[in-house]
């Protein structure tokens, strides 16, 4: 059975600390590339809409010409 390890109280908020700061590092991080992330979906968006425009006028002309 493993041991229990005893901390007094300095050590213990030290950890505790440690924790916390390890936590409030990673929340930043997730934060930062949520961000970025979203940025370029947004980026990605625009292109899909701009492809959409041009797939739309390509298929006007092609039936035009059928029509014709």
């Amino acid at each position: 059975m493993a041991k229990k390890l005893k901390l007094n109280g300095t050590a213990r908020w030290i950890i505790v600390a440690l924790a916390v700061l390890a936590i409030a590092f990673n929340t930043g991080v997730t934060y930062n590339h949520i961000y970025h992330l979203s940025k370029q979906v947004a980026k990605l968006t625009e292109s899909i809409e701009k492809l959409d425009g041009k797939i739309d006028a390509i298929n006007i002309k092609l039936t035009e010409r059928t029509n014709q």
